[in-house]
C-alpha cells in the first residue's frame, strides 16, 4: 500500500493537470446560415394560360437558431452573430 502512493499522487497531479486544460479558453463561436440557391427563371411568352399563385399559411415555426434569449443579428447573407 505504501508503494502505491507515489503513483496515485503522480496520476492525481496528471488529472488536474488535464482538468486545467480543459477549461482554458476556446475561441469564439461562429454561426452561419445557408442560402437558398436562387431559383431558375421560367419565362413564359403566353401569360393567358398560367393560372393565378396561391399561397397558404397554415403555422409559423421559428428556426431553432433564432429560439433562444440572446439577441440575434445578421452580420452577412450567412453569417450570424448571437449578443451575450
Amino acid at each position: 500500500m505504501h508503494g502505491l502512493f507515489p503513483y496515485i499522487k503522480a496520476l492525481v497531479f496528471i488529472m488536474v493537470c488535464f482538468w486545467s486544460v480543459g477549461c482554458a479558453s476556446s475561441p469564439p463561436t461562429k454561426f452561419y446560415l445557408l442560402s437558398p440557391l436562387p431559383a431558375p427563371d421560367h419565362e413564359t411568352t403566353d401569360t393567358q394560360d398560367r393560372r393565378p399563385t396561391i399561397i397558404r399559411l397554415d403555422a409559423v415555426v421559428i428556426p431553432g437558431y433564432l429560439d433562444r434569449p440572446e439577441i440575434v443579428t445578421r452580420i452577412s447573407e450567412n453569417e450570424i452573430h448571437l449578443a451575450i
